[in-house]
């Protein structure tokens, strides 16, 4: 894994215009998130985030700003959204 000394925010040819590496499923730096996710929702899944500080986010901001935009871009994983829906 890269150092944050060795990312590049310019681009390379396999991987254009770096956008925090979560737009786009192909380029290396979401495959690598995407990994971590997955290890730390694993762990959770046998109740082991009681026993390991295991990282978890909190979103807070006004109805409407984007929250769950966000967790979305970050987790790669699409949230419900209807009416009357909360997230």
């Amino acid at each position: 894994m890269s150092s944050p000394s060795e990312m590049s925010f310019s681009g390379t040819d396999d991987e254009p215009g770096f956008a925090g590496g979560l737009s786009n499923p192909e380029t290396t730096q979401y495959k690598l998130r995407r990994q971590v996710i997955d290890i730390v929702n694993h762990l959770m899944s046998y109740g082991l985030q009681h026993k390991l500080d295991l990282p978890g986010i909190a979103v807070i901001g006004s109805q409407s700003v984007g929250k769950s935009s966000l967790i979305e871009s970050i987790s790669g994983i699409t949230l419900p959204r209807a009416t009357g829906t909360c997230t």
